[in-house]
């Protein structure tokens, strides 16, 4: 190859070898000089400077000796670099010092000066700041970890950092009254020992997190009250540690005089033998008009505690209002939320009208059972909550879980269907090969599908998914004309995903609202048909079939790169995996395509680097995408790979 073809590696684009340098360790950053001329000074004008371990080889070498070979690293890069630092020196933007446990290191006062910061991490540090301290004018995030100093140099230090949005700072010491004076102020963490927390001038606080690890005797007309005053546009809560303990001090109003209206998400530590804390969380619950997401920890209740609240106390679980005992619900497995209808006579028939319904292992106790026994179980379970639920049903949800008959699974999804599901995701175990029964497919409601290990036999005069919006098919096996008279028929479909399929190998898609697209396995051919509105693709090619046919196909002018890219001009991401490179090149690979994608922004390419006609098509879809801001080339034919977050399955 080097004989044949001129040294590539040169040829790379300026800014695709800083985005690969970029992802790279700082070790072999510099080891890059040695590619090639172009290559030799690259490595000092990245941005970004991260010394970890990574960069010293701590093979049979003691502690002392890879310090000292660390120290001369960074001393050697920092001499012969040339570029502005974004992260760790000179105009810098972020600075990251961790310091392993031990002595405390004390900040130089230098530091306190430094109008370039926009990011300061700090771990194991003595804070000693002049009494005259500039300030970090444009400090925007702040992360103190294990620090130590006095009360009067921590808010002299918020101060002097007017434009400071993300606080955080952890296990503290030399002060125990925290008093937040930042305007700009919008996310906030706390964990660690304190008497009183206090709040001025933060009205654009969003997020705020607070974990108290040791409850301090505090007086106070009422921390609820002081601690909510200036936090009305809060979206985020979450109380851990004795911090429930600390609020619940003083008077508890019914409600807040201003409601939370804001608060979205809401998670909460709480002693239940302190009824005190139990009606401070009521007191937030109805002060918070829209909450959505509410996630409650408590610790274990000994049963002379509960017998003893019982005696004293009114049924305080059955004046819960119902829209809180409902997202109680959501959050539980269904197993538990049966059993949540002993709870009292509010509770009792509140499960069966829960809109998600989700069974997998945590449904039954698998603990010294035989897998019979457990199926069994598991079969009645679902079948009574079937049988009793009456409401809405929203998601269905069978993970795998052993083989179920296709008896039980026929009568589930018969009775699914006349119930208006939205939502189907049908887990099989791997090795189990169900037919879909026919009713499914003419099931308008669902609007979800989601099938494993199946086998897909649709009628000939298919009705049709007309408000099917996503479908993920993962080992199924389905004819070809069966696959594209299914396709055809989900007008509305935006996101497809087929993955490990068997029946067909030549895929034909035909979906004009698709904007999605996820395949993984082994096909011959791909082609798109009214797909302009696809933005999102994802290919790993498993296993290249018949590549001579393939080639002899496409002799003369014909090109599968021309003829993937005619049809998908608005897309955004595209990630090509296995041998899909391979099939992209064969046939005439042109300079550039004739049509460019000037939406792509992000691309993942896995390329055989020893196939100079896979190089040739990179470098076609590169000079392509005139506004691709972000490139990820793996070295590797073989890896079959599926990202299923990228759908959000």
């Amino acid at each position: 190859m080097i004989d044949e073809e001129p040294d590539r590696i040169s040829c790379l684009p300026g800014d695709v070898i800083d985005r690969i340098l970029l992802r790279l360790p700082i070790r072999d950053v510099v080891r890059t000089s040695v590619l090639c001329n172009k290559w030799r000074y690259k490595w000092t004008t990245i941005p970004n400077l991260v010394f970890d371990k990574q960069c010293v080889s701590a093979t049979s070498h003691r502690p002392l000796v890879i310090e000292r070979k660390l120290l001369a690293i960074i001393d050697h890069v920092l001499l012969l670099y040339s570029g502005p630092i974004n992260k760790f020196k000179r105009s810098i933007k972020k600075l990251v010092i961790e310091i392993s446990k031990g002595q405390p290191y004390k900040i130089p006062w230098c530091l306190f000066s430094c109008q370039s910061l926009l990011h300061l991490s700090l771990s194991y540090g003595l804070l000693k700041p002049p009494s005259t301290i500039v300030g970090f004018k444009n400090l925007k995030s702040l992360e103190l970890d294990h620090f130590t100093m006095s009360q009067d140099a921590f808010e002299n230090l918020l101060f002097g950092c007017p434009l400071l949005e993300k606080l955080i700072f952890d296990e503290f010491e030399g002060f125990t009254k925290i008093n937040i004076n930042a305007p700009n102020l919008k996310s906030l963490g706390i964990s660690g020992k304190f008497e009183d927390i206090s709040f001025i001038n933060t009205f654009k606080l969003t997020c705020v997190a607070v974990d108290l690890s040791l409850y301090l005797n505090s007086e106070s007309s009422s921390n609820l009250l002081d601690f909510f005053t200036q936090l009305h546009h809060v979206y985020e809560l979450y109380v851990s540690g004795y911090f429930s303990k600390y609020l619940a001090a003083g008077v508890v109003p019914l409600k807040l005089p201003t409601p939370c209206i804001n608060l979205m998400s809401l998670w909460l530590s709480i002693n239940f033998n302190e009824l005190k804390e139990i009606s401070t969380a009521l007191s937030v619950f109805r002060s918070s008009p829209n909450l959505k997401e509410l996630k409650i920890f408590a610790g274990k209740l000994s049963e002379s505690s509960c017998l003893i609240m019982i005696d004293e106390e009114p049924d305080r679980i059955s004046v819960l209002p119902g829209d809180v005992i409902d997202r109680i619900l959501s959050c539980l497995p269904i197993r538990d939320v049966v059993r949540t209808s002993i709870l009292s006579n509010k509770w009792r028939y509140k499960w069966i009208t829960i809109p998600n319904l989700v069974f997998d292992s945590q449904c039954v106790s698998a603990t010294s059972e035989h897998p019979a026994a457990i199926k069994r179980k598991l079969l009645a379970i679902i079948d009574h909550v079937l049988l009793l639920y009456y409401g809405p049903i929203n998601k269905f949800k069978l993970s795998p879980f052993g083989l179920i008959s296709a008896t039980a699974l026929d009568r589930w999804i018969f009775h699914l269907t006349r119930r208006s599901i939205k939502e189907l995701v049908l887990g099989l175990s791997i090795g189990q090969s169900y037919k879909i029964p026919w009713c499914l497919f003419s099931c308008q409601s669902l609007h979800y599908l989601t099938l494993f290990s199946c086998l897909l036999k649709p009628p000939s005069m298919i009705e049709g998914l007309k408000n099917l919006k996503s479908l993920y098919l993962v080992k199924v096996t389905i004819s070809q004309d069966a696959f594209e008279s299914l396709i055809s028929s989900c007008p509305l479909l935006e996101k497809l995903m087929l993955a490990e399929f068997d029946g067909f190998t030549q895929i034909n898609i035909h979906a004009p609202n698709l904007n999605g697209l996820g395949i993984v396995g082994k096909f011959e051919d791909i082609s798109f048909e009214n797909t302009y509105l696809l933005n999102y693709v994802i290919v790993d090619l498993s296993l290249c079939l018949n590549s001579e046919s393939n080639h002899s196909r496409l002799q003369g002018s014909s090109s599968n790169l021309l003829n993937f890219f005619a049809h998908i001009h608005h897309i955004y991401k595209l990630d090509i995996r296995g041998y899909f490179f391979k099939y992209l090149a064969a046939g005439v690979v042109p300079v550039k395509l004739p049509t460019p994608c000037i939406n792509l922004t992000y691309l993942w390419l896995s390329i055989n680097f020893y196939d100079l006609k896979e190089i040739s098509t990179a470098l076609c879809v590169f000079r392509s995408s005139p506004n691709l801001k972000e490139l990820n080339i793996f070295v590797s034919t073989h890896l079959v790979w599926l990202d299923w977050l990228f759908f959000g399955c």
